[in-house]
């Protein structure tokens, strides 16, 4: 007897499926077109000509129960649905990973540069004839190509060496001036509609987050839209050389739920880059053996990563990044454990690179060298309600931006895998930044350490009230403390670097 299920689609509604049987106009299944489960035989072609195929024909792609094994990467173009019956549904690379086409092709390419990509195709692209402030809508651009209302579009100032001005920075090698944008130096841009054109005028449904000079690039979103992974697990075993399970430029509206992603030669999870918009990545089991679980980077907004189960075996960095000037993402709900000894580089949640306006909310970290924290010029971000278990670090500030806010977060020490001092907070050469009524507990050797020491005054203000001031590489930085609670078992518990 065949087995019936339903199975609720991206697109809003339901269908029914039988399992080993397509009964059902809406999907087709991989196996139609030759893919055999458990065979041990490569389903490459198969699955991307049942991909290609539903797609055309405006349909879904059905992964039956089963084992089917890749060698090379999974192409996924606008609209597509690609659907299993849940973790049995084994997508399996020995190569390779699962991709989104951009401009409707899989042929494109970075020079160096964040923002100087070289894509196959027809596309439309500008430049700004003189400089916008931010908060402005509207702007003049010099093109020979016809942009239109209801264009999605983004503009960039073309910079191309951030991270290696932040790097420098760090070593001291530079002025603090480069960091936050007081020059024009640092990449920066964001992803709009636009509502009008007028001659060489152009009218933007949002007002510009930054000031733009003359000369930055204006382009067409041209990567793939309303993509919808769901209910299978995908094992990646392809060498780790810059690998995720699954990696998306520019994705627009994608919808990435219930997939059980492994990892097993240092690939990453989910890595969503370059002018990633309202993408959804939720519910999903993440065992990543190398680089990040989940990285939202370069450019990336309101996106959100939600109710996700992350084991961060190694890696970089940390588990779920969001970085490189990426702004309005939610990371939520998700639970985090770090399984590795490293002494660094396994934190938990970091909002980094002048990414701003991000939050962090609910989450749970377990075992993290540092559990949350803003670094290199991250601005105006909140962590609120996260709890951590026996990581070395509870909140992390390194060469951070200004006006991030901490508040409500409880971090609990002890028994970490790994060596070292533990600390409730530790602030490096870091801007303004308020942390409140956080709770730090267990065997904490430090409450609060502020460094670089010399640089910066204390004041006792209240109780559970202080205020580091100083000058942190050029700017003013005050590190205020306001109720917060150390509660530290060690008797040799120093609370405050003062």
């Amino acid at each position: 007897m065949f087995q019936i299920k339903a199975v609720f689609l991206a697109t809003g509604f339901f269908m029914f499926a039988v399992w080993g049987m397509n009964v059902d106009n809406n999907l087709l299944s991989i196996t139609d077109f030759g893919a055999v489960p458990n065979d041990g035989k490569d389903d490459s072609v198969a699955i991307q000509k049942c991909v290609d195929t539903a797609a055309k024909a405006g349909k879904a792609c059905f992964i039956p129960e089963g084992k089917y094994d890749l060698s090379n990467h999974l192409w996924l173009g606008t609209n597509a649905t690609l659907f299993g019956a849940g973790e049995k549904s084994v997508l399996e690379f020995s190569a390779g990973c699962i991709r989104a086409l951009k401009n409707g092709n899989k042929q494109f390419y970075y020079t160096g540069n964040y923002n100087n990509e070289r894509i196959a195709g027809k596309r439309k692209l500008g430049t700004l004839t003189k400089a916008v402030e931010k908060g402005q809508r509207t702007f003049f651009v010099k093109t020979k190509d016809e942009f239109k209302a209801g264009d999605w579009i983004f503009i960039n100032n073309n910079r191309k060496d951030t991270w290696t001005i932040l790097e420098k920075q760090s070593k001291g090698r530079d002025t603090a001036a480069y960091l936050n944008g007081r020059k024009d130096v640092l990449a920066k841009g964001q992803i709009a509609e636009i509502v009008s054109v007028t001659g060489n005028q152009i009218t933007m449904d949002r007002e510009l987050d930054a000031g733009y000079e003359a000369g930055s690039v204006i382009g067409n979103h041209v990567g793939a839209r309303n993509i919808c992974v769901r209910d299978l697990a995908i094992l990646n075993n392809s060498d780790a050389n810059r690998a995720y399970a699954m990696e998306f430029e520019q994705p627009f509206g994608f919808v990435l739920k219930n997939l059980a992603i492994k990892t097993t030669m240092g690939a990453g999870g989910i890595r969503l880059v370059h002018y990633a918009f309202r993408c959804l990545v939720e519910n999903c089991t993440i065992t990543n053996s190398g680089k990040y679980a989940v990285s939202i980077a370069n450019f990336c907004s309101e996106n959100k990563v939600l109710n996700n189960d992350v084991t961060f075996v190694i890696g970089g960095d940390c588990a779920i990044l969001v970085m490189m000037y990426s702004k309005q993402n939610w990371i939520v709900n998700n639970t985090v454990n770090c399984l590795s000894m490293l002494n660094n580089n396994e934190g938990g949640i970091y909002i980094h690179a002048t990414s701003f306006e991000n939050k962090v909310l609910h989450n749970t970290i377990k075992g993290a060298s540092a559990a949350i924290g803003a670094y290199y010029g991250a601005n105006n971000n909140l962590f609120k309600g996260n709890t951590a278990v026996n990581s070395n670090t509870g909140i992390s500030l390194w060469y951070a931006g200004a006006n991030n806010l901490f508040e409500d977060n409880k971090f609990s020490f002890g028994k970490t895998r790994r060596p070292g001092k533990y600390a409730g907070i530790r602030s490096y050469c870091s801007q303004s930044t308020q942390l409140d009524r956080n709770v730090f507990s267990g065997e904490l050797d430090f409450g609060c350490v502020v460094t670089p020491e010399k640089k910066y005054s204390f004041q006792k203000l209240g109780t559970q009230k202080y205020l580091f001031s100083g000058m942190g590489l050029e700017f003013k930085s005050d590190i205020c403390l306001n109720g917060n609670h150390f509660r530290s078992t060690k008797p040799s518990f120093n609370e405050l670097n003062k």
